[in-house]
């Protein structure tokens, strides 16, 4: 074979391998029945950093495959309800803690509308378990004082942390498992 056979056929094997990874077939049928019982959801309410009031949901999911496709999937569905102004996918593993971000107006939905979505969505494997609401609220003047000094004290206690960049590549076994 020449190296264009051999490259189309990388290709079109990742492609199934992909795809495969956010299909689950008969067990999505096969839930317990901690996905389908109340889900915990946990409220917050936070100064805004910049002055702006705003909600935010985090979301635990149950399901998630891959980051591209399971990821993207989610995104889509989260983006398309009205009053959701931005999305974020955190996906760590097929067997670890994802989560998503989604910045919403109150006034439009709720954190109700926002599990539904997810669990709503075709084939019934993306599951949220648990929810966590920050309202991030506008400070006073006489706050936001009293939080500069409180910086400047923290940041004199505490050393400086560099941000690590970090990439995980998909678990292969769990895409393989998933196909037979």
């Amino acid at each position: 074979m020449t190296a264009a056979k051999y490259l189309r056929n990388f290709a079109l094997f990742s492609a199934v391998i992909i795809m495969a990874a956010c299909q689950q077939g008969d067990q999505a049928q096969e839930q317990d029945d901690t996905k389908t019982g109340e889900i915990p959801v946990n409220s917050v309410v936070v100064p805004a950093e910049d002055g702006m009031e705003r909600y935010t949901a985090t979301l635990s999911i149950d399901g998630m495959g891959c980051a591209m496709a399971c990821g993207s999937k989610i995104n889509s569905a989260l983006a398309g309800l009205g009053g959701v102004s931005f999305t974020d996918i955190d996906f760590q593993g097929a067997d670890e803690n994802n989560s998503a971000l989604v910045e919403f107006d109150p006034a439009l939905l709720n954190e109700k509308d926002l599990i539904k979505a997810i669990n709503d969505m075709p084939g019934g494997h993306y599951q949220v378990t648990a929810v966590q609401i920050v309202h991030h609220t506008p400070q006073s003047e006489g706050d936001k004082k009293e939080d500069k000094a409180d910086k400047k004290e923290s940041a004199e206690s505490f050393s400086s942390l560099k941000p690590k960049l970090y990439y995980t590549l998909p678990n292969v076994f769990a895409v393989f498992s998933r196909l037979f």
